[in-house]
Formats: C-alpha cells, structure tokens, sequence
C-alpha cells in the first residue's frame, strides 16, 4: 500500500479538508487583526530608524547602512512576533483587549526610545518624575509626581 493509496480515501480526504478548512479561517481572522497593529508599529519602526541614526550621528558613532538595515530588520522580526503573541492570545482566551494592551506597551516602549533618540541631539532627555509631574497636572492629581523618589546615599552604598 502506498502512501497516496492511503491519503486519497474519502474519510481522509474529507479529515484533511476540515482541518485545512479551520486552520484556514484561524490564519485569514488572524491576518486580519494582525494588519490593525501593523499600521502604527511600521510608523513607529520608521520613525526609531530616522530618530536613531540622528542620535547615534549625534554622539559621534560611525552610521554604516548595514548596521542600520540589520537592526531594522531585527525590530520588524521582533515587531511581527509581538504582533502574533497579541493576536494568538486573543484567539486562545477570547480577551479581545489583551492584544491592544500588549501593543500598547510595546509601541509605547518604542515611542519613548524615539523620543529620547529625538531629544538627544539636542541635548534633552525625558524625566519620568517630570511625565509623571505632568500627568498629575492634566488629570488634577497633583500627588502623583511622589511616586518617584530619590534614593538617599546611605541606602545606594549597601
């Protein structure tokens, strides 16, 4: 018996088109929330690229086209693969919020390297007791700056 004798036999043949049928439909629902997140994260991958070839030119490193394309295409990879996490996480546990909280902070990660790349040059950095200074200001609660506090010298030395 071969093996093409074996797989074209009705009940396979209608096994193998269930199975072909739903993985089918998993991966055309899962494109189809995947292209939602792929918008603002190539948005962010283009902007980090432009903002960190600013910052690195800035700080007197060598810029090679190689080295910028490979780390691109690195965080596209990885991007992708959050993308997928989310997305999966959503088919698996029907939590049709997980995916927007996940993507949140990853692009929201990558929104503050862009700015801190952004600000570089010009001799700026993003202050998180100032964020959340700020955050307090908009939204009338004026003690949230005290989440973050300086570490007194005796406690650093131990």
């Amino acid at each position: 018996m071969t093996l093409t004798s074996v797989i074209t036999k009705t009940p396979l043949l209608v096994v193998q088109s269930i199975i072909g049928a739903t993985a089918l439909c998993y991966l055309q629902q899962a494109a189809q929330e995947a292209f939602v997140w792929l918008i603002p994260s190539v948005a962010v991958i283009i902007a980090d690229f432009k903002f960190g070839i600013d910052a690195a030119r800035f700080r007197g490193e060598i810029v090679r086209f190689s080295t910028a394309i490979r780390r691109t295409g690195n965080k596209i990879l990885a991007y992708a693969c959050w993308i997928f996490v989310a997305v999966g996480i959503n088919f698996a546990y029907h939590i049709p919020w997980i995916p927007a909280i996940l993507m949140a902070l990853v692009i929201g990660n990558e929104l503050v390297s862009c700015a801190n790349n952004y600000l570089e040059p010009h001799k700026k950095r993003i202050s998180f007791k100032g964020l959340f200074r700020f955050i307090g200001k908009k939204t009338n609660n004026q003690g949230i700056e005290e989440i973050i506090e300086d570490i007194p010298e005796d406690e650093t030395k131990s």
